[in-house]
């Protein structure tokens, strides 16, 4: 039987924090899109906000919280 998903597609990550998960997405893009690795980064926060709001809760200092 052959698979529905297109050749070379990843699943998006679904272990890990917040801030694993967005890398991961980030370096697949990148190398999927010959894109450098900050512009990939900002594609996937960007088609990713809930993983972005994930990451300010897993780390509170970067929105100035103690």
């Amino acid at each position: 039987m052959q698979s529905l998903r297109p050749t070379g597609a990843r699943p998006a990550p679904t272990s890990g924090n917040a801030e694993q998960q967005l890398n991961a997405m980030a370096k697949q893009l990148a190398a999927a899109r010959h894109i450098p690795f900050a512009q990939a980064y900002v594609q996937a926060l960007m088609e990713n906000p809930q993983l972005y709001t994930a990451y300010l809760a897993q780390h509170p200092r970067q929105t100035g919280a103690s």
